[in-house]
């Protein structure tokens, strides 16, 4: 049966870059548009500076967007946004299992609190992601992800000048989570890592069966320091027997690679989020942008999503 095709936008905001996804769902994943673009800009310093309130902010995101969506030919109607882990709140919250609904959102607001000294919670928008459950503790290992409503309103409003509609928006590392289950589906038998590598910091994943079961987010100062740091985590969740570590992100190249050699006790592997993607004919094999797969996951995972 031939399903009825529909294509989804995706756009990535890490530092000074924009990257930008357009996938066809159907039969098949298909690649429709894909570009990068530099901004005047970094998106992720001073995440509270982004909003409707900053005509700077708000200006240079339109002249980006006005570049990107005019030298891609694109029909989605929807997008979805990934953004810098490091932009946004992420923070282990380990809960009580007899908590109900309202206990549940007093510790939110009390975390809230103690992040946010003065400002009113409803500035922010907050999910919780159940990581693991330990019965015999009575608790539940939670990780709260907090971002400012202004810069969600300022994406809606923007994105909207232009004719889409926002879906989500979601932190970029958990979104290329959805291009490592695409594509490596032995990861459902397994316990594995994931490793998302950037200019200054990481964001570390593992995964029991596919599924999250411990985070971490750390900043480092070498690929050397940061070959230490995944080292020292690996030996923290030892217990789990990690089998593998797949790793993205723009920061990958020989030397930290070298360095993950020298220092980490598991095997890794830079993985290729197009692997079970075509790429549509204008792009012919997509060699050009296969090369560089492990740079796209955010991006290509959040293309993946249907929300």
């Amino acid at each position: 049966m031939i399903l009825r095709s529909e294509k989804y936008l995706s756009l990535h905001f890490l530092d000074d870059t924009i990257t930008m996804i357009e996938m066809e769902h159907g039969d098949e994943f298909t690649m429709t548009a894909i570009d990068t673009y530099r901004s005047v800009i970094n998106y992720s310093d001073n995440p509270e500076e982004m909003s409707l309130s900053n005509q700077l902010f708000v200006e240079s995101m339109v002249t980006d967007l006005k570049t990107l969506f005019g030298r891609n030919r694109t029909s989605a109607k929807k997008v979805a946004c990934a953004v810098d882990s490091q932009s946004l709140l992420i923070t282990p919250i380990p809960t009580d299992n007899s908590l109900n609904h309202i206990e549940l959102n007093e510790q939110i607001l009390w975390e809230l609190g103690v992040h946010f000294s003065g400002e009113d919670p409803k500035n922010f928008i907050t999910d919780l992601i159940t990581l693991e459950e330990k019965p015999e503790q009575g608790i539940h290992d939670k990780i709260m992800i907090t971002i400012r409503r202004e810069m969600v309103a300022a994406f809606q409003k923007i994105l909207g000048s232009f004719g889409f509609s926002l879906g989500i928006v979601d932190v970029d590392h958990f979104g290329a989570e959805y291009a490592l289950r695409l594509n490596y589906p032995e990861i459902a038998h397994h316990t594995t890592a994931f490793l998302g590598m950037k200019k200054t910091s990481f964001d570390f994943t593992v995964l029991r069966k596919g599924h999250a079961v411990a985070y971490s987010s750390l900043e480092f100062s070498s690929p050397t320091d940061a070959a230490s740091q995944i080292a020292a985590l690996l030996s923290l969740h030892q217990q789990k027997k990690i089998s593998k570590i797949y790793v993205h992100g723009p920061l990958i190249g020989t030397e930290l690679l070298r360095s993950f050699r020298d220092q980490l006790s598991v095997p890794f592997e830079v993985i290729d989020v197009f692997k079970r993607i075509k790429f549509g004919k204008q792009f012919r094999d997509g060699a050009k942008y296969r090369r560089l797969a492990y740079q796209f996951a955010p991006c290509v995972g959040m293309a993946l999503r249907k929300e």
